[in-house]
């Protein structure tokens, strides 16, 4: 599933963009973690895309970052963390 996250001008300011980076590789640490996920940027754009095979145990992350349901993107996307690669 796909998801569109849309950050602030000064959500990117603060980082808040990069933090998400940091807290999908810790969760990827751990043993009991969904494998399979990917989060994007739209080049030029305070657009963000996270793709994750499992929403439940992700729904946290999606109701944090108001991520909304997309279809799969038809832009070109900058791969800022993809697991497996």
């Amino acid at each position: 599933m796909w998801y569109k996250i849309l950050f602030s001008n000064s959500d990117i300011a603060y980082g808040k963009h990069s933090k998400l980076v940091d807290i999908l590789v810790d969760i990827l640490q751990t043993p009991f973690a969904p494998k399979n996920i990917g989060y994007y940027h739209e080049k030029d754009t305070n657009n963000y895309y996270l793709e994750v095979e499992d929403v439940d145990f992700f729904s946290k992350i999606i109701q944090d970052y108001s991520a909304a349901m997309c279809s799969k993107p038809q832009v070109f996307l900058i791969s800022l963390l993809k697991y497996p690669s």
